[in-house]
């Protein structure tokens, strides 16, 4: 990706949730190695966020699927419930990027409860 497309996907990942957000404060804050560093890192979360590419890998769509299933049975529910049901199930590859899919489809939505814990359910 080109620096104004990784510009432009770490601004769209502060809207992905606290962990990417993270990661894009942390890579506007970063000299250009370690931006490179953090690129290289979690390629896959700069992917997803990339508004020029948002279509799913077959891995990342049986993950996608998987995830809905178990929101779809056990939800409202935390999203270590959700990691956790999929990591048995071997449907952890692409995780993030299934994630953001289902909340950019707006099928699900993640909130956080009284304890601080991550519950994700069904809109």
């Amino acid at each position: 990706m080109s620096e104004q497309q990784l510009f432009q996907a770490a601004r769209n990942m502060r809207h992905m949730g606290s962990f990417a957000a993270a990661i894009a404060d942390a890579y506007f804050a970063a000299d250009a190695t370690n931006r490179e560093t953090l690129v290289q890192a979690f390629k896959g979360l700069f992917q997803a966020a990339n508004p020029q590419s948002k279509a799913l890998t077959p891995e990342q769509q049986r993950t996608r699927d998987f995830m809905l299933d178990v929101i779809s049975a056990d939800g409202p529910c935390t999203l270590s419930h959700v990691w956790f049901d999929c990591k048995k199930q071997g449907y952890t590859k692409g995780f993030e990027i299934a994630l953001h899919s289902l909340k950019l489809e707006k099928l699900v939505e993640t909130e956080f409860d009284d304890e601080n814990v991550t519950i994700i359910s069904l809109i």
